[in-house]
């Protein structure tokens, strides 16, 4: 009896091994949709503004807005407004860079941009993760940073109606309304992208 349970069990282990294998494979495809559905929240080193007061003008380095627009794929809009003039914007899908513009932006218009974002409450403890409006058709992350902290929106027209993230994403868009924006070839921002990438590894 014990030797035709042996044969049975060697019997039947190829088989317990092919479901396990089965099992296992069908976990990691749950996994890797389940990351892909995920909401991408951006890579931001500095901590949170938290209750730390408004800004000066002069204290803000950087101002971003991505603008995702999801049906059956995403796509997104990022663009990066720096106080030293530079300012870029791409256009990504599925992780592609479509195409890339950059333009300059003038001290004074960056700074008054701050005392909108400001207006517009911009600089309070951030609420939720800092990312995308999980699920949302459309959907705005507004952030600006000082050397050491960064302030964080979102924004959704049709899951939050007007809100003052709202005036927000209106006075940056009103600031790079009057920009020039000139078109980078793939080549160029293929390698400055390459570049920003050794040196993030590098650091």
């Amino acid at each position: 009896m014990a030797k035709c349970s042996t044969a049975c069990d060697q019997a039947e282990s190829p088989t317990r091994l092919r479901h396990a294998s089965r099992r296992r494979a069908r976990l990691t495809l749950l996994l890797v949709i389940a990351a892909a559905c995920a909401p991408r929240r951006p890579v931001f080193v500095e901590p949170d503004w938290g209750d730390a007061p408004a800004p000066y003008p002069s204290e803000i380095t950087e101002i971003t807005r991505e603008y995702r627009h999801c049906a059956d794929r995403c796509t997104f809009e990022q663009l990066v407004l720096r106080r030293d003039g530079r300012a870029t914007r791409r256009f990504v899908t599925a992780g592609r860079v479509d195409s890339m513009f950059t333009a300059r932006i003038d001290s004074l218009t960056f700074v008054r941009l701050v005392v909108a974002l400001d207006s517009a409450r911009l600089f309070q403890p951030m609420i939720g993760a800092g990312e995308q409006v999980p699920l949302a058709v459309d959907s705005y992350l507004v952030s600006a940073a000082s050397l050491c902290r960064r302030a964080v929106t979102t924004w959704s027209p049709l899951a939050h109606g007007w809100t003052y993230a709202t005036q927000a994403v209106l006075a940056i868009e009103r600031a790079i309304a009057g920009l020039r924006w000139q078109r980078q070839r793939s080549s160029d921002f293929q390698v400055s992208l390459r570049v920003a990438g050794d040196a993030v590894t590098a650091g």
